[in-house]
C-alpha cells in the first residue's frame, strides 16, 4: 500500500495548487535575488550605458550587447569565456540564498553553462550582475572600475568600496 501512494506521487508529482504555489516563492526568489540596492542604482545605469550602450532607454538590447573584440557580452559586459560557468555558479546561489528551490536552480545552473551570456534571460543576467557588485564585502563594484570613468564617482559610500 505504501509502495503504491509512493509511485502515485511520483508519477503523478504535485497537484497543480502546489505547483503554482512553488511556482510563486520561485518568482519572488528570482526577484528577490535580482534586486540591486537603491544606492546602487546610479552606478548600475552607469555601468549599463557604458558597457552596452543601453541605459533604461533600450534595455532588450542591452542584454544581447557584444563586443566585438572580446567574448564580453550582455548588459554588464560579462567575459563569456570567463563568466560563463562561474557566472552560472554565481546565479545558482544567489538564487538558493534567496529560497529559489534547489532543485530548479540546479536546472537553471546547467542551462546557463551551456547557454552564451548574452543569451542569457535578462532576469539571470541581472542576478550574476547583483551577486558580483555585492559580494567581496562591499568590494565587487571594482570588476566595473576603469580609471576616469564618470561611473566611479556613483559608488556609494558603504564603508567597503575604497
Amino acid at each position: 500500500m505504501i509502495d503504491a501512494l509512493i509511485a502515485a506521487v511520483i508519477y503523478i508529482g504535485p497537484v497543480p495548487e502546489q505547483a503554482q504555489t512553488a511556482r510563486l516563492a520561485n518568482i519572488a526568489a528570482a526577484r528577490q535575488a535580482r534586486q540591486i540596492p537603491e544606492e546602487w542604482e546610479a552606478f548600475t545605469l552607469c555601468i549599463s550605458e557604458r558597457e552596452s550602450g543601453y541605459g533604461n532607454d533600450h534595455p532588450s538590447k542591452s542584454y544581447s550587447a557584444k563586443n566585438p573584440v572580446s567574448s564580453a557580452s550582455g548588459r554588464y559586459q560579462f567575459l563569456d569565456a570567463a563568466w560563463r560557468e562561474g557566472g552560472a555558479w554565481n546565479v545558482w546561489k544567489r538564487l538558493v540564498r534567496t529560497g529559489f528551490d534547489r532543485a530548479k536552480a540546479t536546472y537553471v545552473r546547467k542551462k546557463l553553462q551551456a547557454t552564451p551570456i548574452r543569451e542569457w534571460k535578462p532576469v539571470w543576467q541581472d542576478i550574476l550582475y547583483a551577486e558580483v557588485l555585492l559580494s567581496g564585502d562591499g568590494k565587487g563594484w571594482r570588476h566595473w572600475h576603469l580609471a576616469g570613468s564618470p561611473c566611479n564617482s556613483k559608488v556609494p559610500n558603504t564603508g567597503g568600496n575604497t
